[in-house]
């Protein structure tokens, strides 16, 4: 096996493993949707006083840039709709604010003190593997697969982040991996 797919066999194992051992793990670009919904939570006021007739795209104005979260009967969808004016935007922005409270709760309030600033690493977050939440304390994973060694600049990158995410490695040791196939 090449060292790309065991690297990659490595990050599912330590994403399960820290699972099984009540972290909440996310994917890179998971995480960055998480931090730009914290942006918008934080930056969205007012009173839900309706719902739309339709799947609307809300595009909403953060200190990041306009974030567009699609939302209908009371919840966030992970797909699209048509694109709200500015007049509906306005109306349904708090009812976006209300299903990210309902989605992600006390996660937030963890999370909105820095994801501003966080976002602005937005690159530099696409190349870590892994993130983990547990007990208030979010991480930046790096997984290393049998006798991987830890990069400089991945050495620099926990530096910088280490504000706002600890550092944690995650080793792997697959050398002697079974698999066995069995026509019945």
């Amino acid at each position: 096996m090449n060292s790309q797919l065991l690297g990659k066999i490595g990050e599912y194992i330590a994403q399960e493993f820290l699972k099984m051992r009540g972290y909440l793990v996310w994917r890179p670009d998971d995480f960055i949707k998480l931090l730009e919904v914290a942006v918008v939570y934080s930056v969205v006021s007012g009173k839900c006083d309706g719902e739309p007739k339709e799947p609307l795209v809300i595009a909403i104005p953060t200190p990041v840039g306009h974030i567009a979260i699609t939302y209908w009967r009371g919840g966030c969808l992970p797909g699209g709709g048509r694109a709200a004016t500015p007049l509906e935007s306005s109306i349904y922005a708090p009812c976006v604010k209300k299903c990210i409270e309902e989605t992600f709760g006390s996660l937030l309030d963890s999370l909105k003190s820095f994801a501003t600033e966080l976002l602005a690493y937005r690159e530099a977050l696409k190349t870590i593997d892994l993130f983990a939440y547990k007990d208030g304390v979010f991480y930046a994973v790096e997984v290393k697969t049998n006798s991987g060694k830890l990069r400089d600049s991945q050495v620099e990158k926990a530096v910088v982040l280490k504000k706002w995410l600890k550092p944690l490695v995650v080793r792997v040791y697959l050398q002697n991996p079974l698999v066995e196939i069995k026509q019945q």
